[in-house]
């Protein structure tokens, strides 16, 4: 019976997972040429982008087959920019192997990417790559994976004597042979003890115990090879088709189906990419989107390998494929041919952490960048797009700048439409700290009927995040009761454009205390006039302030740079919380102004080397320096004064 198995390719930047990829490709009798990454030629980096900038961005499948499996293959971007299709790699893989740099010291993206696996429960690997380097370390690279990620690590392809060695297969007594054996009985209760009052194990219970305990991840096998040179790589081959779990391809059953991928593949429009879990699903088959509740039919089904497209028949469970043009289908939708199921759960991803406002270059294009950044934010779960109300703005927020300039120069090439993207106001708020009267009186006389409105107003400050309560106090009938929400809406309306910086005022209690009103002339509009009167007097008498948002960052870097990434949120006026510590990596929480770390993600690379990595979220707000404070107010008072 055949199997399904699915390997999501994972690493550091740089590293030589997609090279691995196409390696394995050439191997296979895929390509009938290794395709070298660094000429432009790989068929896994096959967007433009991509090819430009010598990076993957978008993750992609292949497959091979090898005996009674068929081995999908999922290269993932390296580039914490795109964590994203790592995650989503992960989601749908049976097995995550992690690529390291024989020649580089292990980083945190290796920490980061094991720990997804293990969130999601998948089994890891690791491949050392690149052993043929000058300067490829072995031992070095195995040492670190132990000490800084795993202890349960299993070498199976070593590197010794310039050559690789299947310390599985060999019965040479080396260290590496005794460590194997040890660590493999280890996985298993039964299997230790008899390997402890025996001696030894038989093969065939060697390795029964490593496909076990690879499949319950108790063991981390470590290969090694070097795709440039494509030596071990039949090595690796062989071993993903004997040891690595998978599903039974079983052609019985009604079809259920997860996207966890949707790419934009040229003229044929968007592909769903789908792991099948259950059953098989054939093409012209009726299938129901369990999210959403909508039905419709399979058109055409494809095996991908890159952006080469092989039409098929039907997929089993286990395998990837791509649904072309299914209608109102997102990542993480389950289809199914029984609509009776339920809707299966779907990877978590982070929130983002970089953002800008973005504008249409053209006038008049409005609604094609909307239409194309929504494409865009289909294709990437990890990406936000909307309308801030509080900055009266569109943002578009993602993982960091090269992310967001790569979609920006998608949609030039996609939609024909250009973007401008600019840092994104800081939702500043106003408020007052006195407690203070003010008089509204508006009269106009125009002939015929004139407009009259007047009240008079208590403000207060109340507590931070209260936000605005009104008090109607009037007796006596000193304002009708028919004009007193419109009191209470030019309030709003006023404290919405702010003050004495433009940003809405915030935290006051207006009570209505007393007034006057005409006859003929008092109209809603002239009580909500006076209203405003009466708000910006109050304001700027109640010694008024500007509110900056707090945000909590939790930054995780290794050790080493616990000097600088301290004294960085000190000269950001933020304040640091906790300490805490898991393993080697430093985990600081902190109170920082939003206005400091709109570029904090780069920075903070920057500052670690790449290995660094942060969660915000919004905290509260705080009065804001005077220095600040006046920065914004004279700016106002100048666009005010241009007539903007």
């Amino acid at each position: 019976m055949s199997v399904n198995k699915v390997v999501a390719i994972t690493g550091e930047p740089n590293s030589g997972k997609t090279q691995l990829c196409e390696a394995i490709a050439h191997k296979t009798g895929v390509t009938t040429r290794l395709n070298l990454v660094d000429k432009g030629q790989s068929i896994f980096d096959s967007q433009p982008d991509e090819k430009e900038r010598g990076i993957s961005i978008d993750l992609s499948v292949g497959f091979f087959e090898k005996e009674e499996c068929r081995i999908n293959l999922i290269d993932t971007p390296g580039y914490a920019d795109f964590i994203g299709e790592v995650i989503a790699g992960v989601w749908a893989s049976d097995i995550v192997l992690i690529v390291v740099d024989a020649a580089s010291p292990i980083t945190f993206a290796s920490k980061k990417i094991f720990g997804i696996a293990a969130k999601y429960e998948k089994p890891v690997a690791f491949y050392i790559n690149g052993i043929k380097k000058p300067s490829a370390d072995y031992d070095a690279r195995l040492d670190e994976i132990k000490k800084k990620i795993t202890i349960n690590v299993a070498p199976i392809f070593v590197m010794a004597s310039s050559e690789i060695i299947n310390v599985f297969d060999t019965d040479s007594e080396t260290p590496y042979r005794e460590s194997l054996i040890e660590t493999i009985a280890s996985s298993d209760d039964s299997l230790l003890e008899k390997y402890l009052s025996q001696g030894s194990l038989s093969p065939g219970e060697l390795k029964g115990a490593l496909k076990n305990g690879i499949k319950t991840s108790k063991i981390v096998p470590v290969l090694c090879g070097d795709a440039v040179e494509e030596l071990g790589i039949e090595n690796l081959i062989d071993f993903l088709a004997e040891f690595i779990p998978g599903t039974s391809a079983s052609p019985s059953g009604k079809g259920v189906a997860q996207v966890f991928k949707i790419s934009s593949q040229g003229h044929i429009g968007e592909i769903a990419l789908a792991k099948v879990v259950e059953g098989t699903i054939k093409q012209g088959s009726d299938i129901h989107n369990l999210n959403k509740g909508t039905s419709g039919r399979v058109t055409q089904i494809v095996k991908l390998f890159g952006m080469t497209r092989h039409q098929v028949q039907q997929a089993s469970a286990g395998d990837i494929v791509g649904f072309v043009k299914l209608k109102d289908v997102s990542a993480g939708d389950t289809i199914s041919e029984d609509k009776s199921k339920q809707p299966l759960k779907f990877a978590e991803f982070p929130q983002p952490v970089y953002s800008v406002a973005v504008k249409p270059k053209n006038k008049g294009e409005e609604e094609k960048v909307a239409t194309s950044l929504a494409s865009i934010r289909r294709e990437n779960p990890i990406v936000n797009f909307g309308f801030n109300a509080e900055t009266k703005e569109m943002v578009l927020a993602g993982m960091g700048n090269i992310q967001l300039d790569v979609f920006a120069k998608r949609i030039i090439s996609n939609f024909n439409a250009e973007i401008v993207l600019s840092p994104p106001r800081i939702p500043y708020k106003e408020t007052i700290t006195a407690k203070t009267e003010a008089e509204g009186k508006y009269k106009k006389q125009t002939g015929g009927h004139g407009q009259y409105g007047h009240c008079f107003i208590r403000f207060e400050p109340l507590e931070r995040g209260k936000g605005f309560e009104f008090v109607n106090q009037i007796v006596g009938g000193a304002i009708p009761s028919n004009y007193i929400p419109a009191i209470e809406k030019g309030l709003i309306n006023s404290m919405e454009k702010g003050v004495i910086a433009g940003y809405p005022v915030v935290d006051v209690r207006a009570t209505l205390y007393d007034g006057s009103f005409h006859e003929v002339d008092s109209s809603n509009l002239a009580f909500e006039i006076a209203a405003s009167f009466a708000l910006k007097k109050a304001v700027t008498s109640a010694k008024p302030i500007v509110l900056e948002p707090i945000m909590e960052l939790e930054i995780s870097f290794p050790e080493e740079f616990m000097g600088s990434i301290s004294g960085d949120i000190t000269s950001r006026r933020g304040r640091i919380v906790t300490f805490d510590k898991d393993g080697d990596t430093q985990i600081i929480k902190a109170l920082v102004p939003q206005a400091e770390i709109l570029e904090y993600v780069n920075d903070l690379r920057s500052m670690t080397k790449g290995q660094g990595d942060f969660t915000c979220r919004f905290s509260h707000y705080e009065p804001a320096p005077a220095n600040i404070m006046n920065a914004l107010v004279e700016k106002y008072n100048k666009e005010m004064a241009e007539g903007r």
